[in-house]
């Protein structure tokens, strides 16, 4: 796929990326440098989290988001 880095820079909306502290297919640190690289960017990292996300509070914060 490549580096999205030029385009991930273009994004003018808030964004909310939930990323979870263990998952092993995305590591947490793709997750922290993508919204570093996104302007509005808020991101959650989920301790002891895999890929999947099983979480009703995480789910309460997306709702309120």
């Amino acid at each position: 796929m490549g580096d999205l880095s030029k385009k991930l820079k273009t994004i003018s909306v808030s964004a909310f990326f939930i990323h979870g502290e263990a998952d092993v297919l995305i590591p947490a640190q793709a997750g922290i440098a993508t919204a570093r690289t996104v302007r509005h960017a808020k991101l959650e990292i989920i301790p002891g989290m895999g890929h999947m996300i099983f979480n009703n509070e995480l789910k309460q914060n997306l709702l309120l988001y």
